[in-house]
């Protein structure tokens, strides 16, 4: 006889993802969704250029997303911003599954508000990293330093006050590798300062 599903058996659509049990009420045509337990806003923050960030997201629902996106609240000196999805492998950024290409429209970054990608992605249920790289200097809207939650996906090598806030691989402006952290992509380095908060637009 096969035994009851109990509250510590929830069934999940990605078996094996770290998030055993969480569910999602679904994803609304044209709201923007930052990865699951990202909290923590750390309002806007000044990025650099030729520094790929990336953001833990988890997917639970398989998905025709419209757009990846970041939120300028300063303009600086970027003209555009790069976005791509890649695969997960123990716990790092893996394989590129998705380039979605520059942010739309002319110099968009010169202005404020939420900047989506040109390119759609269509994502399975699962666990990804989120990736954006600037062409400048812009103050975005992003996930703030030091987020204690983060620990339970990305660990720490220090202590449990100020854990790693992001992965980080410095890229000059332009195509994303297939594989992350190499060809023109340095090495991987976790970093403890604010992260940018990619977003992705059902």
């Amino acid at each position: 006889m096969t035994a009851p599903i109990g509250p510590t058996q929830l069934v999940t659509p990605f078996p094996g993802l770290a998030f055993q049990g969480l569910m999602h009420p679904g994803y609304v045509a044209g709201r923007y969704y930052l990865g699951t337990l990202m909290g923590g806003g750390a309002g806007g923050v000044a990025f650099v250029a030729n520094l790929t960030y990336f953001s833990p997201f988890a997917v639970f629902q398989n998905r025709n997303f419209s757009a990846l996106a970041i939120d300028v609240t300063v303009s600086g000196t970027a003209n555009n911003a790069q976005y791509a999805v890649y695969s997960n492998v123990g716990g790092v950024p893996a394989n590129l599954v998705v380039d979605a290409g520059l942010a739309t429209g002319a110099n968009p970054l010169q202005s404020t508000g939420m900047k989506p990608s040109a390119a759609a992605c269509a994502l399975s249920a699962g666990f990804y990293w989120m990736a954006v790289v600037l062409d400048g200097t812009a103050t975005i809207s992003a996930l703030s330093a030091n987020q204690v939650g983060l620990i339970s996906l990305m660990g720490s090598s220090v202590d449990l006050v100020a854990p790693d806030s992001a992965i980080t691989g410095t890229l000059a402006f332009g195509a994303f590798p297939a594989v992350a952290f190499s060809g023109a992509m340095g090495a991987l380095t976790y970093v403890t300062t604010a992260n940018p908060a990619v977003s992705l637009r059902a």
